[in-house]
């Protein structure tokens, strides 16, 4: 499984990246609807990724489903912020003023902050649940899954002039 891991999570990666791309056009085209859809789909993906690479034994899975979800629903939340943000930062972009652009930067690093104090707080959840080992591995899988969908985000999105 050790060799195959990479192999699955660029795949993962590049199936999330070009779902990402539709993504990033529906926020800004504002598709609520389409962007429930698709995060739906990268939830399910997620689940089966995190299940074929931690192999759980059938006590580990029933420690660690009912907590990744819990921590899944709060992630959620903070994602649905972002998209509002990128809304947001969207539909003001082409005459963005500095008191605007003060507001949607100090948005984005408190939902940054959340979003890694989250990740604290189920990485030690999950450590007393499985072990510390198990913990770290979920996080950098869940961790690299988003960074994979940021990143298509973040390359459809304009910078600031």
């Amino acid at each position: 499984m050790k060799r195959y891991l990479p192999c699955l999570v660029l795949f993962t990666g590049l199936l999330l990246a070009s779902t990402g791309l539709l993504q990033a056009q529906a926020v800004m085209a504002g598709d609520s609807a389409f962007i429930d859809l698709l995060r739906s789909d990268i939830k399910k993906e997620r689940t089966n990724i995190i299940n074929k690479v931690m192999e759980f034994s059938s006590d580990d899975a029933a420690a660690f489903w009912p907590l990744f979800k819990e921590y899944q629903a709060k992630m959620d939340t903070i994602g649905d912020e972002n998209v509002e943000f990128i809304k947001e930062y969207a539909g003001v972009y082409w005459n963005l003023t500095n008191p605007q652009a003060k507001s949607i930067g100090d948005k984005w690093f408190d939902m940054r902050l959340r979003e890694y104090k989250l990740r604290q707080e189920y990485f030690e959840k999950f450590s007393e649940a499985l072990s510390p080992a198990q913990a770290l591995k979920i996080m950098q899988l869940d961790y690299r899954l988003d960074l994979v969908i940021d990143m298509q985000i973040a390359s459809e999105m304009p910078m600031i002039e």
